[in-house]
């Protein structure tokens, strides 16, 4: 008996996407960028870490940022693998009893025991498990990930982002005179800031949404 596969097929993207980590370790920044926090008054390890980080992270996003599932395909992808998953379940019951016969020889000539004893005590268990741990994380990703809103405008910058609540967190300084400096400490770090809208910095800076 033959039939059109109907479930989701793995993609080349998918088989390469998981390949695409960088865990980055190294937090230091330009000297550029340390004396300008420097002269505000920030140069602890802890503070200057954190920007660091930052840095390292948003340098490694860029370098896979084309290999990875975006939000929508990360979650498609679990609800694909949840569906395979489920469609095992609900096919291994089915199994003509010519096929049940011959996996039990099998495995009773390999392990002393029958087919169903792997089946319903090691393998269902455990796929059930997996199938619902995908599909709640799937969930999950829909939560977190809701589409954004029209005509938003947003700083998506990691960088910035870090030197702007640093500076919030550290100094006095004015509103407009904070975006500033922040704008200045994310070019030493050798990231050139978008054309990004004041409203938007303005936003960020006073932790409207």
């Amino acid at each position: 008996m033959t039939r059109k596969a109907t479930l989701p097929k793995l993609t080349r993207r998918e088989q390469a996407a998981h390949r695409a980590r960088f865990f980055a370790t190294d937090d230091s920044i330009p000297e550029a960028a340390r004396k300008a926090l420097d002269k505000l008054g920030i140069n602890d390890k802890g503070a200057v870490g954190k920007i660091g980080r930052a840095l390292a992270s948003y340098h490694a996003d860029q370098q896979y940022a084309a290999a990875r599932l975006d939000a929508l395909e990360r979650r498609e992808q679990a609800q694909a693998t949840a569906a395979v998953i489920l469609d095992l379940i609900q096919r291994v019951p089915c199994l003509d009893p010519e096929i049940t016969a011959r996996m039990n020889a099998q495995r009773f000539t390999t392990h002393g025991d029958g087919f169903r004893h792997l089946w319903d005590g090691q393998a269902l268990p455990a796929l059930a498990a997996v199938h619902e741990l995908l599909t709640r994380a799937a969930l999950q990703m829909q939560i977190d990930t809701p589409p954004p809103k029209r005509g938003r405008k947003t700083v998506v910058n990691p960088v910035f982002l870090a030197v702007l609540e640093l500076l919030e967190a550290r100094t006095d300084l004015g509103k407009t005179a904070m975006r500033d400096h922040a704008r200045a400490i994310t070019a030493a770090c050798g990231i050139s800031m978008p054309a990004t809208d004041e409203r938007s910095l303005r936003r960020l800076s006073t932790g409207q949404k």
